[in-house]
Order: C-alpha cells, then structure tokens, then sequence
C-alpha cells in the first residue's frame, strides 16, 4: 500500500514537472538580449551554464542582480526579464534542470534519486558563479534569489543556510515537504542571531495545487518560520485558482520587495 502511494507520487510529480519545465527554447534563442555563458565549477567538478542579461546603462551605473533558478527555460526567464526592464536588473539564469534532483534538494529523500547535493550547488552558487557574475558585470552587490517548486525549496534552504548571499528571496510553491525536519533545525540554530535582519521573503503558491508536499506542508511551515524568525519579513500569498506554480509569481514577489 504505501509503496503504491509513493508510486502514485512519483507519477504526479513527473507529470507536474513535465508541464511546467518542459519547454523548447532557451532564453538566449528567444531574446535577442540575453546571452549564454558557460563557466567550469571545480567545487561541482562540471561546466554550468547561465544565461545573463545586462541592462543598459552608462559604464558608471552598477545594477542589483536576480538569480534565477531553472533559468534555462524561456517562460520563467520571459517573466523576469520584463521585470528587470522596467525596473533594471541584471538577470541571471541559471540551468538547473540537468542535476535538478542533486542540486535542489537539501535532504537526502527516498522520492528523489541522487538528493541530497543541495549545499555543494550553494557553494557553487556563492562561491563560484556570483564572484564571476559580480566581476565581469556591472553590480551592486546585491542579489535577489527565485526558485519555484523545488527550486522554490533550494532558495528557503539557500537563506537560511548562507542568508549573507542575497538580500531577498523568492520561493514559489516551494516543495518544503522533502525536507522540512532538515529547514526547523536550520531555523532554529538562527533564531538567536542577527543574520536575517531586513532579509525579505515572499512565499506563494497556488491553491488548486495537487501536491501535498506543498499544500499540506507550506502554510504550517510559514507559520513556523513568522513565530520562530521574527526579524525576516515575510509576505505570503497563497494565489486562488492557480495550479503547482502561480503565473506571475515572480512578478509580484519582485514588485513586493520594493513596494
């Protein structure tokens, strides 16, 4: 019975993932200003992608940068990229898709094969893409992190375990259920320091979602995370009539955070 359920999971996550990340052109073959960078990470000892959009300025002005997880695909990049031209931004997207399951994923869980590689892809991101990012590009320093799903749960992971690395944090329908043991003891360890303070938060997802590793588990984790780390602003917008990841979910983070 419970491996038939676990089985029924899997089928629904893949298909979930199948309709929401299955897409055919990058963001550098859709938008003739975005563009394609390769760099090599010895600490995950493979080339990683990115795609990156610069907006234009005099030579002078530095630009806040959004990273953006599963950045290879056009759709979520398309929604980001108006963003970051009406406010400008440097976007950068990064490919997550290829090791999605290693690199997203804090916790090693018997429902995702190789998990459990989620801090190697944090040290690659902090240590490694943003130092290249901020010496070859026009930046302020600071950094705005998007994830959805379990990319969504990559960035509640990220803030809490390197919170220094970005000032907000964009989580949709994030798939907190994997590992959400793991993220009440990170939360703990941080609840007497300073390290969230003026941090920002905004956590969505859509209620006609049919996984219960968000629906049965995002708001009470919320709730947690508002009573435990009262220094972190947090706005949370369950959206009505929207499945796994809510259109505009970005967007109206982004817009929340300068609101």
């Amino acid at each position: 019975m419970i491996r038939t359920f676990l089985f029924m999971i899997l089928v629904l996550l893949s298909l979930i993932s199948g309709n929401v990340f299955s897409q055919n052109y990058s963001p550098s073959s859709q938008y003739k200003d975005v563009t394609r960078v390769e760099v090599h990470s010895k600490i995950l000892d493979e080339d990683r992608e990115f795609y990156v959009y610069t907006p234009k300025g005099g030579s002078n002005e530095n630009f806040t940068v959004i990273y953006l997880l599963d950045g290879e695909m056009h759709r979520p990049y398309g929604e980001v990229l108006k963003f970051a031209k009406s406010k400008p931004h440097i976007v950068i997207g990064v490919e997550t898709h290829n090791h999605r399951n290693r690199d997203m994923t804090p916790c090693v869980t018997s429902l995702r094969q190789y998990s459990g590689g989620a801090d190697k892809f944090l040290q690659f991101l902090s240590e490694e893409l943003m130092l290249f990012v901020d010496a070859n590009y026009n930046t302020t320093g600071n950094n705005i992190l998007l994830g959805a799903s379990n990319a969504g749960l990559f960035t509640i992971y990220a803030m809490l375990a390197k919170p220094e690395s970005f000032f907000a944090y964009i989580s949709s329908s994030a798939t907190v259920g994997y590992c959400s043991d793991l993220l009440k003891e990170m939360i703990v360890k941080l609840k007497t320091t300073s390290r969230l303070d003026n941090k920002f938060l905004y956590l969505t997802y859509g209620l006609k979602n049919e996984m219960p590793l968000v629906t049965e588990t995002l708001p009470e984790f919320t709730d947690y995370l508002k009573t435990q780390l009262q220094n972190l602003r947090i706005e949370y917008k369950p959206v009505s009539n929207e499945g796994h990841v809510p259109k505009s979910g970005f967007t109206n983070g982004l817009k929340s955070i300068y609101k």
